[in-house]
């Protein structure tokens, strides 16, 4: 029983499910880029600004992205000769 069950745990720990649940930090962030999604688009305010934040910080923050490096920003500036 123990070898059919090995397999579907590998593929549950490996969705993006798994990753929400191991920092709940990016729940956080995706909850703040749809209220600004909502505030763009229902409200209307400051679509043209709001829009193109939203959806970079959802983007960004999508389990498995591996947009965000934050080695990238240590030292408290931003290593430009490692881009």
């Amino acid at each position: 029983m123990q070898n059919y069950l090995e397999p579907i745990k590998e593929f549950l720990l490996s969705t993006g499910f798994a990753q929400l649940a191991a920092d709940p930090k990016v729940l956080i962030m995706i909850a703040i880029s749809c209220l600004l999604l909502y505030l763009a688009i229902v409200k209307k305010y400051e679509p043209l600004l709001l829009i193109p934040i939203a959806f970079g910080m959802l983007l960004t923050n999508l389990p498995g992205s591996n947009m965000y490096h934050a080695y990238l920003y240590e030292g408290g500036h931003v290593d430009w000769a490692l881009f």
